[in-house]
C-alpha cells in the first residue's frame, strides 16, 4: 500500500492515427522539421507505389501527395499539364478549367511559358480532342503518347523523392514532439506518475507495475526529490519534465524529473502551507494558493513574487488560470469562488455556490469545451456547474424557457441575460 499526501499524473495527449498509411494507399509522406531549421525531407512510403500511381493515372492521389512535397517548378508544370490534358480528354472541362486557371503551377506556366499555357487554353475551348496533338511528346523529347508521357513524368518525379527508414522517421517525430512540448504547444506526455507524501518525499512511479522507477538514476541509488515538510501540492509544466512541489511550511521547489536536479527554490513563497500549484503555458511563472489566504504568481527566473491576490477570509484551497490566461479562479474555505484579473490583481467577481451556510469550496475544475464554465466541489453532496459571465449587481429574477434548455435572468444592473445551462 502506498500512503501519500498528494499525487500528480501527467495528462496523456490524444491518439495519433495512421502514422504509416497502408501499402494499398501508397500516399507519399512529407516530413519537415520546425520552421526555424529550414529543413525538409521529400519522403514516401514506397517510390514504386508513387510511380505506379502516376503510370496508372491516379491523379487525385498524386496531386494530394505532391502538394506536401517540394518539387522543382518545371516538373510541377509538366505534371499539371498532363493532368489538364487528360481531364480535357475525359471531357471533364470544369475540372480542367479550374486546375488550369487557379493552381500555382499553371499560373506560373502562364507567366513563364505563355505559348505552352495558351495551347492548353485552346485545347480546352475546342469541341473535339485530338490525342495525337495532345500527347505527341513532351517538348524537346522524343517519343509520344499518353502512356509514354506518364512514364516520363514518373521517372522525373521519382528522382525527387526517397524512402525514409522508419527509425529515422520516428526519431524526427520524437524531436518535433519534444520541441512542441518545450514551447507549450502540447500537453505533458503522461510518462510520469509522481506522488508527494507527509514525510516530504517526492517519488516517481511506474504506473503499470506499481513500483518505483529505477530507470531514473537517482532513484536507482535510493535518492529522491524531497521537501523539508509534508508535500501538499504537485504540478507538472507542459514540457513533461519540470515538476513543482509545495509544502506545509510555505516553500516551493522546482525540479527536472529526468535528472532529479533542483532548478529553483522559493523559500518564502507563502507564510503557510501551499495548497495548489499551476505553471503558465510558457513555464516561466507559477501560480500558487495557500492556507495564508492568498494567491500568488511567482517568476521562476527571478524567484520573486510578481502578483498577489488578497480578499479571501479563509484558506485558499485551489487556484487556476482561465484558458485565456487573463484571469485566475480561486476556491476557498470561506465558501466563495473568486475571479481575479491577472493584469490588475483585483477581484472582479465573487461567486457563492449552492449550499446552506456557505460550506467550504474544496476544488474547481474548468470544463474543456466551454471556457466560461467550471465545476465546483464544496463540502456538500452537490456538484455545481457555474458560469463566469455573471451579472455585476444583484439578480432580481429568473425564468426558464418552456421547451428549451434556456434560462433568462434580469438584475439590478439593468441587463437581461440568456443562459444555456
Amino acid at each position: 500500500m502506498i500512503s501519500t499526501a498528494c499525487g500528480v499524473f501527467q495528462s496523456a495527449p490524444g491518439q495519433c492515427e495512421s502514422l504509416n498509411p497502408s501499402h494499398s494507399e501508397r500516399r507519399p509522406m512529407a516530413c519537415s522539421g520546425p520552421e526555424e531549421t529550414g529543413v525538409s525531407l521529400n519522403t514516401v512510403d514506397s517510390v514504386d507505389g508513387f510511380c505506379a500511381d502516376i503510370n496508372n493515372g491516379h491523379w487525385d492521389t498524386v496531386l494530394k501527395a505532391t502538394a506536401s512535397l517540394k518539387l522543382p517548378d518545371k516538373k510541377l508544370m509538366d505534371l499539371y499539364e498532363q493532368v489538364v490534358l487528360e481531364l480535357i480528354e475525359l471531357r471533364e472541362l470544369g475540372a480542367a478549367r479550374t486546375l488550369l486557371r487557379q493552381t500555382q503551377p499553371c499560373v506560373l506556366m502562364k507567366q513563364q511559358e505563355t505559348d505552352r499555357y495558351m495551347h492548353l487554353e485552346n485545347m480546352l475551348a475546342r469541341s473535339y480532342f485530338d490525342p495525337r496533338e495532345a500527347y505527341g511528346g513532351a517538348r524537346g523529347t522524343a517519343g509520344g503518347g499518353k502512356e509514354w508521357r506518364r512514364a516520363a513524368l514518373a521517372a522525373a518525379l521519382a528522382g525527387e523523392v526517397s524512402v525514409v527508414p522508419s527509425s529515422r522517421l520516428l526519431a524526427l517525430l520524437g524531436q518535433a514532439l519534444k520541441w512542441q512540448q518545450h514551447q507549450g504547444l502540447l500537453p505533458p506526455d503522461g510518462q510520469y506518475l509522481v506522488t508527494g507524501s507527509v514525510d516530504g518525499l517526492v517519488e516517481v512511479w511506474n504506473f503499470t507495475t506499481g513500483k518505483i522507477r529505477k530507470d531514473l538514476r537517482y532513484q536507482a541509488h535510493d535518492e529522491y526529490m524531497s521537501m523539508e515538510e509534508a508535500v501538499l501540492s504537485l504540478a507538472f509544466a507542459r514540457d513533461s519534465d519540470t515538476l513543482a512541489a509545495g509544502s506545509n511550511d510555505g516553500k516551493i521547489k522546482v525540479w527536472k524529473v529526468s535528472s532529479g536536479q533542483v532548478q529553483r527554490k522559493l523559500e518564502r513563497a507563502h507564510a503557510k502551507g501551499v495548497t495548489c500549484l499551476q505553471f503558465t503555458r510558457d513555464n516561466t511563472q507559477i501560480l500558487s494558493a495557500s492556507f495564508d489566504r492568498t494567491i500568488r504568481i511567482h517568476g521562476l527566473k527571478s524567484g520573486k513574487i510578481l502578483k498577489e491576490f488578497r480578499g479571501h477570509t479563509s484558506f485558499v484551497n485551489e487556484a487556476v488560470f482561465t484558458p485565456d490566461g487573463h484571469s485566475v479562479l480561486s476556491a476557498s474555505s470561506d465558501g466563495t469562488v473568486k475571479v481575479w484579473s491577472v493584469r490588475t490583481g483585483e477581484c472582479t467577481a465573487t461567486l457563492k455556490p449552492l449550499g446552506s451556510g456557505e460550506p467550504p469550496v474544496n476544488s474547481l475544475l474548468l470544463t474543456p469545451k466551454n471556457p466560461d464554465h467550471f465545476v465546483v466541489c464544496n463540502r456538500t453532496n452537490t456538484v455545481v456547474i457555474m458560469n463566469m459571465q455573471i451579472h455585476e449587481k444583484a439578480v432580481i429574477g429568473m425564468t426558464h424557457h418552456p421547451h428549451q434548455n434556456l434560462l433568462a435572468t434580469y438584475s439590478e444592473d439593468g441587463l437581461l441575460k440568456l443562459w444555456r445551462p
